[in-house]
């Protein structure tokens, strides 16, 4: 048992590593871009993603609200069930999606686009329905890699949603 624990903590220290190194490096545009536009948000960052996804985006939420940041996670489904009044002017979304082609986030992009609510979007395979907002300058991208490279770490699931830019 020792020697998983080992390995366990070796991996997550290996994917904070290369997450440090995409930061510094080729996703530096795009990771500052996103910074910047979360710092000046005036109203609350609403994440929003479906299954896996979803759950990290609701951890997203939550860390946000914890440490000062006015955020909440909206589901996109109930969105296109009566809750997308919950997005408002002044607002930014976060939307994860590992395959940016989710139907239900999606649909969700012409309020949006409508309310003219800056975007950040976050996926893991590589060009997609989802990030072709970020042609727009009030959207940005963090692009992920290769799914077979996900591990069960939560470094890696970090690393690999929000690290790697293209």
């Amino acid at each position: 048992m020792k020697d998983i624990a080992e390995n366990v903590v070796r991996i997550e220290a290996d994917a904070l590593r290369a997450l440090a190194d995409r930061i510094a490096g080729p996703m530096a545009t795009d990771f500052e871009r996103a910074v910047d536009l979360m710092y000046q948000c005036s109203g609350r960052i609403v994440a929003t993603g479906m299954g896996k996804s979803g759950l990290i985006a609701r951890k997203v939420a939550a860390t946000l609200a914890s440490t000062g940041t006015p955020a909440l996670y909206l589901h996109p489904a109930e969105a296109l069930h009566g809750d997308l009044g919950m997005i408002v002017r002044g607002d930014m979304v976060m939307a994860m999606s590992a395959s940016g082609e989710t139907d239900e986030i999606l649909r969700l992009l012409a309020t949006i686009k409508r309310l003219g609510v800056q975007m950040i979007t976050i996926t893991v395979d590589g060009p997609s329905t989802l990030n072709s907002c970020t042609r727009s300058r009030r959207c940005t991208r963090l692009l992920g890699g290769n799914r077979s490279l996900l591990f069960w770490t939560r470094a890696n699931r970090i690393h690999h949603y929000y690290a790697c830019a293209r």
